[in-house]
């Protein structure tokens, strides 16, 4: 892949490691509580701790399961954008972007890129965007400069 990189270097951590790392330690912390050997008594103080493992693991799994698995590694190279899922890598032409927009609802923050149709990676791309770039934006809470510069380069495509 050339060009300049917009994601993270850690996309792939957020994508695939922490969400294993995560609910692997959930599920070994919460075996540990549910599942006591035989012939020991259970401890009073982790009665308590089962259900809040058990509801932190049945809410949270789904929730950084959705955070994570649409991550996309995108690369400006040219007019165009390179988005790849790890497993497949697509060319955008810009020209073919409706909209991008940066998302406020979770953190990191995450920039969103809206197809005119469909791609074989989905219409709908989303990235954590690199955090040394943005950082002076997120200090004041302003808008990552990258979702600037991919709106900039789609108003010179159009």
């Amino acid at each position: 892949m050339t060009g300049r990189r917009l994601s993270s270097s850690l996309t792939f951590f957020w994508k695939v490691i922490l969400p294993a790392a995560w609910i692997a330690g959930f599920v070994i912390c919460a075996e540990s509580v549910f599942f006591v050997s035989r012939g020991k008594a259970p401890d009073p103080g982790l009665q308590s701790l089962k259900w809040a493992f058990l509801l932190v693991s049945l809410v949270g799994a789904p929730a950084l399961l959705w955070f994570a698995t649409g991550l996309k590694r995108v690369t400006r190279d040219g007019p165009d954008l390179l988005v790849s899922n790890y497993r497949r890598e697509l060319r955008i032409p810009v020209g073919e972007i409706r909209h991008v927009y940066q998302s406020w609802a979770v953190s990191p923050w995450r920039v969103v890129i809206d197809m005119r149709a469909p791609t074989e990676l989905g219409s709908t791309f989303v990235f954590i965007p690199r955090f040394r770039d943005g950082l002076t934006h997120r200090a004041l809470g302003g808008q990552h400069p990258v979702v600037e510069e991919i709106r900039a380069m789609c108003d010179a495509a159009r």
